[in-house]
């Protein structure tokens, strides 16, 4: 995780899954960062998870729809949660950049933390951002926090090389 202009910039390169995502805000603390599979921080108060999936791991055909894989997904997080439709009620959308889209908050069972989750394909991957409430007050709403960040993505079939230039703009190289 590296600061960026617009916050925090969050790079992964684990081995088949490249990618880089910038969390807008001003307050980060990483979590776990020698110890979860995936990146965890802390930002502007909330908790913030960015967990790749796959296609494969829901047993749908990498041929099914953008909507059908989300869909599946939905039904797998409510189910690991235990929390029933009713409890945690789907929206589907298109983000600006064209790609389709779910949101849907809840509070799972055992917290009292409310969490908002949005999730997008990436072509055999499926994105799952999530937010928890941990603090007052926030400075953005949680589903345009999380559509800011999942327009940030940018997906390399190569690790990813992060330099800043003088003006402290990222770039990377594959």
């Amino acid at each position: 995780m590296f600061k960026s202009r617009k916050g925090m910039l969050v790079v992964s390169n684990n081995p088949g899954l490249h990618f880089l995502l910038d969390v807008p805000g001003e307050s980060f603390r990483p979590v776990g960062v020698n110890e979860a599979p995936y990146p965890a921080l802390e930002a502007d108060g909330y908790f913030l998870q960015i967990v790749p999936g796959t296609v494969a791991e829901l047993k749908m055909s990498a041929n099914a729809s953008d909507r059908d894989i989300l869909a599946a997904q939905y039904k797998y997080e409510t189910d690991f949660q235990k929390t029933s439709p009713e409890n945690a009620p789907m929206k589907i959308s298109t983000l600006p950049n064209g790609k389709a889209c779910i949101t849907w908050s809840m509070i799972p069972n055992g917290t009292t933390h409310k969490h908002y989750f949005l999730c997008f394909r990436s072509d055999d991957r499926i994105i799952s951002i999530c937010a928890a409430d941990i603090a007052e007050p926030k400075p953005t709403a949680p589903f345009q926090f999380l559509e800011s960040i999942a327009e940030s993505f940018f997906r390399s079939p190569n690790q990813l090389k992060v330099s800043w230039d003088e003006a402290g703009d990222f770039h990377y190289t594959k």
